[in-house]
């Protein structure tokens, strides 16, 4: 799990994120749009999300690092309507906090 400070849930919090919560929630939602979005020769790298271990698929992608996030950008480069149907609000919310990716909501 990703190792929020407590300022970092404050913050989050006054948004309506509940990290504890929400973080379970946002894992399997990443987990099944990033499955729809990549090819899948690429679906082995996906599978520390199935086991809710977030730090062991940015390690894989190399996340933080040019590699890893130019990798999560792509995922999120196209069109909004697939954005919205497989991810909450919360886990856009989230993925702007984690990974620097803001979509609207």
């Amino acid at each position: 799990m990703i190792n929020f400070t407590q300022e970092d849930k404050n913050i989050l919090s006054s948004y309506g994120v509940k990290v504890n919560r929400d973080m379970p929630i946002f894992i399997k939602e990443l987990y099944a749009y990033l499955k729809y979005q990549w090819h899948e020769d690429s679906h082995h790298e996906l599978e520390p999300l199935k086991n809710n271990d977030i730090e062991g698929f940015n390690r894989i992608i190399g996340f933080p690092g040019s590699r890893g996030f130019a990798i999560i950008d792509d995922s999120f480069t196209g069109e909004p309507y697939e954005h919205s149907i497989l991810l909450s609000n919360t886990s856009k919310q989230l993925l702007g906090w984690i990974y620097g990716i803001y979509l609207h909501e």
